[in-house]
């Protein structure tokens, strides 16, 4: 995977900041003009890697790379909005929806990914060395190498604890040998997440019945996140009583509707306020609050910030 990386780093990007101490690299690099408008960061140890890549725009329609390695991705399509897509030498299109990870196994050398919608990504590389580890039980070990082995690619939702990990591994502002530590930790943490959700979700034997209907609740929410719609018009929506409703959405993903739509707006008011310099009053209205200050109070009841010093900190 890295040699995808270096060709990009290489010929379209520019350095903004590189360190290396205690074997850990870490790369921030900034998109040149010719290529496109985002960032790409790299956090490489012995072991494992750690790639962000965030494109606000790309010139290029895709990219061509070559897998030089035998190790294992999982890949998190972080974007609130756009599918990630990728096609392969033996005409194979793969998407991931937004909010959506799949494990990703390097026996396909070539790839194309398109870069006709904005990227948000993370993927967490694991090289075989990383399965060396004294903390794999062999029979864990066993667990996880089925899981990216499988012929169909298994994919799944980010859930709200997994969306947490992979936020902190994101803007950790931990260096040195404390990096190191904590990265190890939270690679094992998001590994263990995922797999645990795999397993529960075998147990309980596939998907909840009215998966279909929750499904569209998600996406409506998803497309339409300047509504706040009310329960009872996504249980018209659907076709369902609104009690059963909320507690069938409770049942499969763990949070209710509320809860998921708050933190869907929250998270896109996180990229906007990252990308753009959109007044906080423009950005409250994109997400559906009606009065700035509604907004205000509710970002900075989940993030501990309000959406000015959020704004101040990240730049």
């Amino acid at each position: 995977m890295l040699h995808f990386f270096n060709k990009i780093n290489k010929q379209k990007t520019a350095v903004l900041s590189s360190k290396e101490e205690f074997g850990l690299l870490n790369e921030h690099r900034q998109c040149l003009p010719h290529f496109g408008k985002g960032d790409v960061k790299i956090i490489s140890y012995d072991s494992w890697a750690i790639f962000s890549i965030q494109l606000q725009k790309c010139l290029y329609k895709q990219e061509a790379f070559n897998i030089t390695t035998n190790s294992k991705c999982i890949v998190f399509n972080l974007d609130q909005k756009h599918e990630m897509e990728w096609s392969t030498s033996k005409n194979h299109t793969y998407k991931i929806k937004p909010q959506t990870g799949t494990f990703f196994n390097t026996i396909e050398k070539h790839f194309e990914l398109n870069l006709t919608k904005p990227l948000n990504i993370l993927i967490i590389e694991l090289r075989d060395n990383y399965f060396d580890q004294g903390l794999f039980h062999p029979s864990l070990k066993q667990l996880i190498h089925a899981v990216f082995d499988e012929k169909d690619r298994l994919s799944f939702a980010i859930s709200k604890r997994l969306s947490s990990f992979l936020e902190e591994i994101n803007q950790s502002s931990k260096r040195g040998v404390c990096q190191l530590m904590f990265l190890n930790a939270k690679v094992f943490e998001v590994l263990s997440e995922i797999t645990d959700d795999l397993e529960t979700l075998t147990e309980g034997d596939a998907l909840h019945p009215y998966q279909d209907q929750l499904d569209q609740i998600k996406e409506l929410i998803d497309t339409k996140i300047h509504i706040q719609f009310s329960i009872n018009e996504l249980a018209k929506t659907v076709g369902l009583n609104t009690s059963y409703l909320k507690k069938y959405f409770k049942e499969a993903f763990n949070e209710t509707i509320f809860e998921y739509a708050t933190r869907k707006r929250i998270d896109y008011a996180k990229e906007l306020l990252e990308t753009s310099d959109l007044p906080i009053s423009t950005i409250s209205e994109k997400i559906g609050y009606q009065q700035s200050a509604h907004f205000s109070y509710a970002f900075k009841k989940n993030t501990g910030l309000t959406p000015n010093q959020y704004r101040k900190n990240f730049n």
